[in-house]
């Protein structure tokens, strides 16, 4: 072989060797990149998820305040419906009373 011949070889392989060594080194960052962009957009569903429980959280509250106000207004129609009834029979017996 001629020195122009080994010349031709030494720059083939050179080039080769860079050539695979930037595709791997251009692969080690698209991989970080890539797991970047996961990242952020994990963080993102969590912010979401997080946000959307928050409003979960302020709806049953809500309702617990509704509920406990229902039950009190409840108890009230249910002690006015006793009086009302204690009067009925008071009634029932004076009109008993009448007719006997």
């Amino acid at each position: 072989m001629t020195p122009q011949e080994y010349m031709t070889v030494i720059i083939a392989v050179s080039t080769l060797l860079v050539s695979v060594a930037t595709f791997f080194i251009g692969c080690c960052f698209t991989a970080k990149k890539t797991e970047g962009e996961a990242a952020r957009a994990l963080r993102s569903d969590l912010g979401y998820i997080k946000s959307s429980l928050d409003d979960i959280k302020r709806k049953q509250e809500q309702q617990e305040a509704n509920h406990i106000e229902m039950m009190s207004r409840l108890a009230t129609v249910e002690a006015s419906a006793k009086q009302a009834h204690r009067r009925l029979d008071k009634h029932d017996k004076e009109i008993g009373a009448i007719w006997e």
